[in-house]
């Protein structure tokens, strides 16, 4: 079985999406290969489609994930028609304040998809209030590797630069710094801190449009940047204690890392992190005073922190990509055994390498 996948990876995006359709290559069963067509979302990508269409009519595909809804996946969608290809899309679903177009946009793209993967109950009901079928939608449940992101991967040298201790906890945030992803919520939490005054180090690693104005209003912040993906485990194993200032319905990969590197988590009740969540892990927040406070309490309280953690690694280790990726292959299965095109009559999921 061939499936085309469909991506629109853009400098800054976040890294949950790459890890997330990472695994999914990684896990898949050996009768499937991944044929990956991938653009940037700007003019260079617009043009580079004529020859990625022409590449799909040599990998002979028996269906078409659209893992964006970016321009590649209008091109994907009228590849499918064409070709007679079934389609399953998984993107992120139209924000409340999106517009009338948008939503129509995306509700297009599902209507003439198979299935829509969803990664979290919230994703559900954003396509829901978007008028997407229900029965179109399919969980695709995200996972962690927990063989790669562990407690023992704490670096006492990375620590040093951070100058951190058992009586100054490190508290840490991973990911892009937007207003759609909580920038706002996180300069309060680090200002509400300071003025609380419980000892700790916030330390954020990512990039985004408002790391300059959060960097200017907290000076005493560590700014990472971008950190490579092989160096994430030990980044989050060094630290105490894990925040998401996120209302946004997204794969919430990190927060499920971090709970695997041992780290507690304090996340915000809108959005989908919460679904990420073990219930002795984490707290969950209904304002940003909640998160001020309760990040507050968790940084001053050792003995809490050391519960948590093994809370957190407790519940990560029942969190396996393999789970949520079973459902994933199952329509995968589906839809290709509904293609126009197969190629032969042989059974529909014996390996690629025999029938070529």
């Amino acid at each position: 079985m061939r499936i085309g996948l469909f991506t629109e990876l853009k400098d800054g995006a976040p890294r949950s999406r790459e890890a997330t359709l990472q695994a999914l290559a990684d896990n898949r069963p050996h009768d499937v290969t991944i044929e990956h067509y991938s653009t940037p979302p700007n003019l260079a990508g617009l043009r580079a489609i004529r020859e990625i269409l022409k590449r799909t009519t040599v990998d002979r595909l028996d269906l078409v994930h659209v893992a964006t809804s970016g321009p590649l996946a209008v091109a994907a969608l009228i590849l499918a028609a064409r070709s007679r290809l079934p389609m399953i899309l998984s993107c992120e679903p139209p924000a409340p304040c999106a517009s009338a177009v948008w939503k129509s946009y995306v509700r297009t793209l599902a209507h003439y998809s198979f299935r829509v993967l969803v990664t979290s109950v919230a994703a559900r009901n954003a396509f829901l209030r978007t008028g997407v079928c229900a029965s179109k939608l399919v969980d695709w449940r995200p996972g962690v590797e927990t063989s790669e992101f562990l407690p023992s991967k704490r670096s006492s040298a990375i620590r040093g630069r951070w100058g951190v201790t058992d009586a100054r906890p490190a508290v840490i945030y991973a990911g892009a710094l937007s207003s759609d992803r909580g920038a706002g919520r996180l300069l309060s939490l680090e200002l509400g801190l300071r003025r609380t005054r419980p000892m700790h180090q916030l330390i954020v690693v990512g990039d985004g449009p408002c790391r300059r104005e959060v960097e200017a209003r907290c000076p005493n912040v560590i700014f990472t940047g971008v950190i490579p993906h092989a160096e994430m485990p030990a980044v989050l194993a060094s630290a105490d204690l894990y925040v998401c200032p996120s209302d946004a319905v997204s794969t919430n990969l990190a927060v499920l890392e971090a709970q695997a590197s041992g780290l507690p988590v304090v996340v915000m009740e809108n959005g989908s992190a919460r679904e990420r969540v073990g219930s002795s892990a984490g707290v969950v927040c209904r304002s940003s005073a909640d998160f001020i406070v309760e990040t507050a309490g968790i940084v001053r309280t050792d003995a809490r922190r050391k519960v948590m953690s093994i809370a957190a690694r407790e519940y990560a280790m029942r969190q396996d990509w393999s789970y949520g990726l079973m459902a994933v292959y199952a329509e995968y299965r589906a839809a290709a055994a509904m293609s126009a095109v197969r190629r032969d009559l042989e059974p529909a999921f014996v390996p690629q390498s025999r029938r070529l």
